[in-house]
């Protein structure tokens, strides 16, 4: 599906498939390839036609589906990328869409959000020069509300594949393909991972990661993962589980997170998260359901131990803060690296990984090893 063009587009027209900088040069999509999509994820042959045309900033309007992406904007970057335009112009198109009001005619952005908040922002600094968009792409061709769709996420997923947030990759990967799996696509779940993949600048792996967690990991947990109470990897771990035991899990961190006192909340949360992944050692079903029961009754007594009258200050007491600002989690840390090193096979199951991932686990193991001696140095320095 080629995107015909009514009237010729002007050389900043021009297509990138550059990946995003603050730069407005790689802000640009290739919208003729977006365009393409649609003819090659649905099978049909047919023209996608536009118009080129200047429009009224205040005639533009944000879309809402692209609410998920927008999280990654931030005030400066925007000005950054004022400024750029301002230095070199607009050098890519906005694509849009046309949507009436009444009598009113308005244009709904499929590609350059950033651009359109940039030239905002110009236009708020009192430069009236802005006020109107040159050369926008303006899509005639009639398309549903899933195929505008499509092309928003495969824009974004070709130009922002990088995203520094894996919740925003993560949703927005798994998003694309369940759009992918309705009309007029229709394709089937295996089709539309294999199509996501071929247009995402995402590593395969971690795509299929992405697919796991938001379509296997229990509600409660992936809700957890997405307010940082649970960090990536844990949550990964926590796919091992059976479903029943990642239900017993998320109703037990439900509970945690009624209790009152902050610093009893983030102990018995992390002590619990911390025993969990002891579960996802276990050698058999047998070992699991074991260190299962066991970690789901300690969490329980130190929860009724921490609504006590006065139990905070007893912990306080017990547990002084120089020792636990100094120490913290670091027997955690310790004994995790040391179920890792008693399991059954380690060194096989290591064996298995992908170079990067080694490369990557030494890396953390490296990073670890100098902030441990450097504060094992810095607390021996003390008289």
């Amino acid at each position: 599906m080629a995107m015909k063009k009514k009237t010729k587009p002007s050389r900043n027209a021009e297509p990138s498939m550059g990946l995003p900088s603050d730069s407005s040069i790689t802000e640009a999509i290739d919208n003729e390839a977006a365009g393409n999509v649609i003819a090659k994820l649905s099978g049909k042959r047919m023209d996608l036609e536009s118009q080129i045309r200047d429009i009224s900033l205040k005639d533009i309007e944000l879309n809402p589906d692209n609410e998920l992406f927008r999280m990654m904007d931030n005030e400066e970057d925007i000005r950054i990328l004022a400024e750029d335009i301002r230095r070199n112009g607009l050098l890519h198109n906005l694509v849009v869409y046309p949507k009436l009001e009444g009598k009113e005619k308005k244009f709904v952005l499929l590609s350059g959000e950033r651009r359109y908040k940039a030239m905002d922002y110009l236009q708020r600094q009192g430069e009236a020069k802005w006020n109107v968009v040159k050369n926008c792409h303006v899509i005639t061709t009639e398309l549903s509300e899933n195929e505008r769709k499509v092309i928003l996420y495969s824009a974004n997923l070709q130009v922002r594949g990088g995203f520094a947030d894996e919740q925003i990759r993560r949703k927005a990967v798994a998003e694309f393909v369940a759009c992918l799996q309705k009309e007029p696509f229709d394709l089937t779940a295996e089709k539309a991972r294999k199509a996501v993949k071929e247009i995402a600048s995402v590593d395969r792996r971690s795509i299929e990661r992405d697919l796991r967690l938001e379509n296997e990991l229990n509600p409660v947990l992936l809700q957890l993962l997405d307010e940082k109470l649970l960090n990536r990897r844990d949550a990964e771990a926590f796919l091992t589980l059976s479903e029943e035991e990642q239900k017993k899990a998320a109703e037990m961190f439900l509970k945690i997170k009624n209790v009152k006192d902050a610093a009893d909340r983030e102990r018995i949360h992390l002590g619990f998260k911390d025993a969990l992944i002891s579960v996802t050692l276990a050698r058999t079903p047998a070992e699991a359901n074991k260190l299962l029961e066991e970690a789901l009754e300690k969490a329980a007594q130190q929860m009724q131990a921490a609504d006590k009258p006065g139990a905070a200050a007893t912990e306080n007491k017990k547990d002084p803060i120089v020792r636990n600002a100094i120490t913290k989690n670091l027997p955690d840390a310790t004994k995790k690296l040391q179920r890792i090193l008693k399991r059954r096979g380690v060194e096989k199951s290591i064996s298995t990984r992908s170079k990067q991932e080694r490369e990557e686990a030494v890396q953390e193991l490296d990073e670890m090893i100098e902030a441990a001696s450097r504060l094992k140095a810095l607390i021996e320095g003390i008289d």
